[in-house]
């Protein structure tokens, strides 16, 4: 990718005014009747056309242009900013016949993953369109209220400690494979696209948010200083009530609680009763102690845990993502490469907000 030089740059009110135009363009177009829909961004005429090494049509070429300036770079047609916004899914029916797709009430790229990523659809605080690092402020011991009388002789202060959690530029990347037949179909497999690619980015973020190594990568919850453990070892109700306790005495606020688990895990605990012959499960009713619950494959091996999502940050630097398109990848098998590249970082200002049980049996 070709960068523009220092002196051509795009100054930061210009790119705010680019933006604002950019986010009322998606607004128009999530307004747009059925009927209109051959208007909106296509991502099968994309892909096709970078596949083929077309021209862009003129909807998709506007915005991924003006993603790139957004981004201060030039416009390279094999390697396109695309917004999120304007990969959301479009089906609006109920149901499996689409309802499950769709996202035209969302606006934030965070919201837009909701359906394919637990780390979203848990509440997390999402900062988007980050260009720079970004530091956070975290208190690391609160300061302590206290009771004077009318005339109080003297008054002890007890100033908060504070700290700060970062947020810097980390790329995830994900590769999806497509057949130029499917491409092809145009707008018959629209929506399936856009669920390929955003099951994709959602799978990235949640592994980031729960495993992230540190270094090239986020540092994930589970690699976090201040997390709250609690020994997963045949796990009863006990336990589960301990890392709840665990979470509200850190902070925590109980109707935000969400817990996360692998689906073998939902699967030991949905069969373990809270009492013996009570008729109540550990996981049960989609949900654990009342709180929703969520398995996903994303989550750590034999890992429950439970937090207040509020109390974390996923930063998304950008438009959105990054595609490269590499036709000739798949070349005997009449497809091609598109690499999905995201840019994101993640911070925990209040890691006693969470509990993490790992090897739970």
């Amino acid at each position: 990718m070709n960068e523009l030089s220092p002196d051509r740059a795009i100054p930061f009110d210009t790119r705010k005014q680019i933006a604002a135009s950019l986010a009322n363009f998606y607004a128009e177009l999530s307004d747009l009747k059925p009927a209109e829909a051959s208007g909106q961004f296509s991502l099968a005429r994309l892909l096709d056309a970078c596949a083929n090494r077309r021209p862009l049509g003129s909807r998709e070429q506007e915005i991924v242009e003006g993603a790139a300036l957004v981004m201060g770079q030039s416009y390279n047609p094999h390697r396109l900013w695309v917004p999120l916004r304007a990969v959301r899914a479009l089906g609006t029916t109920p149901g499996a016949k689409g309802g499950y797709l769709s996202g035209v009430s969302v606006a934030e790229p965070v919201d837009i993953l909701r359906p394919w990523s637990v780390v979203a659809r848990s509440g997390v605080t999402a900062m988007t369109g980050l260009q720079d690092s970004v530091v956070i402020p975290r208190t690391t011991i609160a300061s302590t209220a206290q009771w004077i009388g009318e005339n109080p002789t003297s008054v002890s202060e007890t100033p908060p400690s504070l700290g700060a959690a970062t947020l810097v530029p980390r790329t995830a990347i994900a590769t999806i494979r497509f057949s130029m037949q499917l491409l092809r179909q145009g707008e018959a497999v629209e929506s399936f696209l856009r669920a390929q690619l955003l099951d994709a980015v959602g799978e990235l973020l949640d592994q980031a948010f729960f495993s992230g190594a540190g270094g090239a990568a986020p540092l994930g919850l589970t690699g976090t200083a201040g997390v709250g453990s609690q020994s997963g070892s045949s796990l009863a109700h006990a336990g589960v009530l301990a890392m709840r306790r665990q979470v509200l005495a850190a902070g925590g606020q109980e109707d935000r609680l969400t817990w996360i688990g692998t689906p073998a895990v939902q699967e030991v605990l949905g069969g373990r009763e809270r009492a013996a012959g009570g008729g109540r499960f550990l996981w049960d009713d989609g949900g654990v102690l009342g709180r929703a619950a969520f398995a996903t494959k994303s989550a750590p091996a034999s890992t429950l845990i439970v937090g207040d999502f509020s109390r974390a940050v996923v930063g998304i630097f950008g438009p959105g993502i990054r595609l490269d398109v590499d036709p000739s990848q798949d070349f005997g098998s009449a497809g091609l490469v598109a690499r999905v590249l995201l840019m994101c970082d993640l911070a925990i200002p209040q890691p006693g907000a969470f509990c993490v049980a790992s090897s739970v049996s």
